[in-house]
């Protein structure tokens, strides 16, 4: 089960569908608000998503999944896991945030001022080059060039609502450690959105690997041979 990150969709995870598809059965769904699912409610709450994640795995008539989420997905991807720790034969958080500090709260809440239900935003310039990195470099530019596609098609309301409920859900994990799992995270400057050490330190035995990647979206190139082994 492939959950994508805000502003995307299922799509988006085209590359590891293929490496994944000879030896699995994948499911990649449009999360709330995104592709062709329905809008989250206008108070929206994590556990709507994974409750969408839950109805599609009982819709299939899938009793237990591997869950790979990025960046929101992966706090969908957690949430679900920590209420429903019967349904995940394993997990995959990438790029999953965690307890941001003061600054990077300050930094995510001035975006969801800017965000609009009404109309969506013209200029996608800033997010890519957060997500890439300021030159574009040049073995992903055809990933951004997808992404700044895929950004442009988004429902404003349900890119608002989502992205409102990833600025604000951060800790939303912090006080209900009740399984082991292994989160996946990168390292380098956009790493300490993640702070993976702390969910080491919050949930017992849990696992932290850290890889050399200093882009949000360089799943959609590098993870692809990561996420087939």
């Amino acid at each position: 089960m492939l959950l994508h990150g805000v502003g995307l969709r299922s799509g988006v995870w085209a590359p590891q569908i293929e490496a994944l598809c000879s030896r699995h059965d994948v499911v990649a769904m449009d999360m709330p608000g995104h592709g062709g699912s329905s809008l989250p409610p206008p108070d929206a709450c994590l556990a709507d998503y994974s409750r969408a994640v839950l109805a599609l795995l009982d819709g299939l008539g899938i009793v237990g999944a591997h869950v790979v989420g990025h960046s929101m997905g992966a706090l969908v991807a957690l949430d679900f896991a920590l209420d429903h720790p019967d349904r995940v034969l394993g997990l995959v958080a990438m790029n999953a945030v965690f307890c941001r500090t003061p600054e990077q709260t300050r930094a995510v809440m001035a975006r969801v001022g800017s965000t609009d239900e009404a109309a969506s935003p013209r200029d996608w310039s800033g997010t890519i080059e957060r997500w890439f990195g300021h030159p574009v470099p040049g073995a992903l530019r055809d990933a951004a060039a997808r992404v700044r596609d895929l950004l442009h098609g988004i429902d404003p309301v349900g890119y608002a609502r989502t992205y409102r409920l990833f600025a604000t859900s951060d800790a939303a994990h912090s006080q209900k450690p009740r399984r082991v799992f292994a989160v996946m995270a990168r390292d380098g400057q956009l790493m300490r959105q993640s702070r993976p050490g702390l969910v080491v330190t919050s949930v017992p035995k849990c696992q932290s690997e850290k890889r050399g990647f200093s882009m949000h979206c360089i799943f959609m190139r590098r993870y692809r041979s990561l996420i087939a082994e």
